[in-house]
């Protein structure tokens, strides 16, 4: 984003991007500089650079705040997903996170519907890709507690370079699960169901007396796949219906006797607070 300060001694102009806010300084009405910058902020406007417009996202007529939204996919092809409302925007500074989201008839790709849209911008030093991340969760099939991503993306301009901001490239996920925000859960007891599944210690449970060792989302991340999540916050956190299919698996299927295995060798299962309480 372009500003623009005036006062009765000059005036000065800022850019606002993923990399934060710069600001030149004060240029004199009598500079003779003030008006070409002035000309050229002004043109800047109008024309912007190539690397700032992004040719895959147009406004619907007529709808405001609704955009059709044009996917590259890994294969090389392209799919319009049209009309998603852009529902989240976070700070216009770093990833500049923005998200469309169409729950009624969202785009399919691959014979699996996509109604979440995520944009955000990616520091050139950025060592993990989120993607790179959620593929490698999801690599033996379905994880439980953690979205699921059906492309991924970094969004090109017309002339084929990358969509950027600064130094800072935009990146795209079209995701397979939407859920309710955190801080829009409605009372205390579902606040506790879901912490418990996040967070929680693990413990034994018998089980056809065997031990069946049960723990959190958070510590199934990092006991099977080495993965830590470094923020769990309310932003973080999306509440999924649990669906009893393959696709969502709220519980794991094996109970695991851990009585005489070694610590090394003792596989982690993941169960839900509402499969212990059979409440699905």
């Amino acid at each position: 984003m372009l500003g623009l300060y005036v006062d009765k001694d000059g005036l000065a102009f800022m850019i606002t991007n993923a990399e934060g806010v710069k600001r030149t300084n004060l240029v004199p009405w009598k500079d003779e500089d003030s008006a070409r910058l002035l000309y050229a902020f002004i043109t800047r406007l109008y024309t912007p650079h190539n690397t700032m417009v992004d040719p895959t996202v147009e406004r619907v007529q007529g709808r405001p705040g609704f955009f059709n939204i044009t996917l590259t996919l890994e294969d090389g092809g392209k799919t319009t997903c049209l009309g998603y409302p852009h529902c989240i925007s976070l700070s216009p500074f770093n990833r500049r996170t923005t998200i469309f989201i169409k729950k009624d008839s969202p785009a399919v790709i691959n014979g699996k519907p996509v109604p979440v849209i995520k944009e955000q911008y990616r520091a050139p030093d950025r060592h993990f890709e989120e993607s790179t991340i959620i593929k490698h969760i999801h690599k033996d099939g379905p994880f439980p507690g953690v979205i699921q991503i059906i492309n991924h993306e970094v969004v090109m301009t017309s002339e084929g370079t990358e969509v950027s901001s600064g130094t800072c490239s935009k990146v795209r996920l079209a995701e397979k699960d939407c859920g309710t925000p955190f801080m829009d859960i409605k009372t205390p007891r579902e606040v506790l169901l879901i912490c418990y599944d996040l967070l929680e210690s693990e413990f034994a449970r018998a089980v056809s007396q065997q031990s069946l060792t049960i723990v959190s989302v958070t510590r199934c991340l990092y006991r099977d796949r080495k993965v830590l999540h470094r923020d769990i916050s309310d932003g973080n956190v999306l509440v999924l219906k649990h669906r009893r299919d393959n696709e969502h698996p709220i519980a794991t299927e094996e109970a695991v006797d851990v009585k005489d295995a070694d610590a090394s060798e003792r596989r982690v299962s993941f169960v839900s607070i509402n499969h212990l309480l059979d409440s699905t």
